[in-house]
């Protein structure tokens, strides 16, 4: 009996999948058939207008114009000015003051991960790649950027937003198709603002330390722990600037470009930081198994009984 309404249960399921995948494709032909023929009747009238009197030119010149100006009223009331975009993210409270300021780990990293942040972070690097797109200076397009980015992130995920207001899983990683990645920017506040933690204790140089006029010295670092500090911090030092409130506005070119000027450094410094840390957390944990091994070892022979 239960064999039964277990058949019959998944024959249900098997057919109300087939009928939802048959309606996906329904709907996906509509939608082709209906974008072509809006693209032959855009073809149809631009054939026609190019024969047309000029007064008819003018008429056409006018309807363009008042679809340009329904677009862009459309587009700031939908808060997708670079303006709007900026502000959501100076509203985060994330920048190299309060990186600096930071003195738990585990909460800044909280923030760093939140979907909100991820979302407004991400929103603003990919309107900088537009906005570089649009000067002909898309990074995305440079093969050796993209090999670099593609050792980090995933192919091009589904859409984000679950029903819960929640990142995807798959859409909580960053994708090939942006030049900047949200994840990798984010690193560069974990670094700034927690190098003890996040960097290699191997790398410190206790010898040469910064003296900061208090009671402790700040460290530094040396190989490329230090180097990926230096550029870091230039990087958060840059997007600051970027989403600044000042005279020549959020995201200026200036900005922008300096914003790029860090950014390549940064990458390349992550990427040889990132193969370094792989190397030394390998040793780590091959001694840690050598250690294990040896304890576990002298667990079965205690006191020297080999034999």
């Amino acid at each position: 009996m239960r064999v039964r309404r277990a058949a019959a249960t998944r024959a249900r399921q098997e057919t109300e999948l087939a009928e939802r995948h048959r309606r996906k494709m329904e709907t996906a032909a509509a939608n082709r058939e209906s974008f072509l023929e809006r693209r032959r009747d855009i073809a149809r009238r631009l054939a026609a207008g190019a024969h047309s009197p000029s007064t008819k030119h003018s008429r056409t010149d006018d309807a363009a114009a008042d679809a340009i100006r329904r677009a862009w009223l459309r587009f700031r009331r939908d808060g997708d000015t670079t303006e709007a975009v900026a502000s959501r993210y100076r509203a985060l409270g994330l920048s190299e003051v309060t990186a600096l300021a930071s003195d738990d780990f585990d909460a800044f990293a909280g923030m760093l991960s939140n979907p909100h942040t991820l979302r407004t972070t991400r929103a603003l690097l990919n309107r900088a790649q537009h906005r570089l797109a649009a000067r002909g200076r898309d990074p995305g397009s440079d093969p050796a950027h993209g090999a670099l980015v593609r050792r980090f992130v995933a192919p091009k995920s589904a859409d984000e937003n679950n029903a819960d207001g929640c990142l995807d899983r798959r859409e909580s990683l960053d994708s090939a198709d942006e030049a900047f990645p949200t994840r990798v920017v984010l690193c560069a506040y974990m670094v700034t603002a927690h190098p003890a933690t996040v960097l290699s204790p191997h790398e410190l140089l206790p010898e040469d330390t910064e003296d900061t006029g208090e009671d402790t010295k700040e460290p530094k670092w040396g190989g490329v722990d230090g180097v990926l500090k230096k550029s870091a911090a230039k990087l958060v030092s840059a997007v600051d600037a970027m989403v600044s409130d000042s005279d020549d506005g959020p995201m200026s070119r200036r900005h922008v470009d300096e914003f790029v000027a860090a950014w390549d450094p940064y990458l390349e410094d992550f990427c040889a930081w990132k193969v370094h840390d792989a190397a030394a957390l390998e040793r780590d944990l091959v001694a840690a198994a050598v250690a294990l091994e040896v304890r576990f070892f002298f667990f079965l022979f205690p006191y020297g009984q080999f034999d």
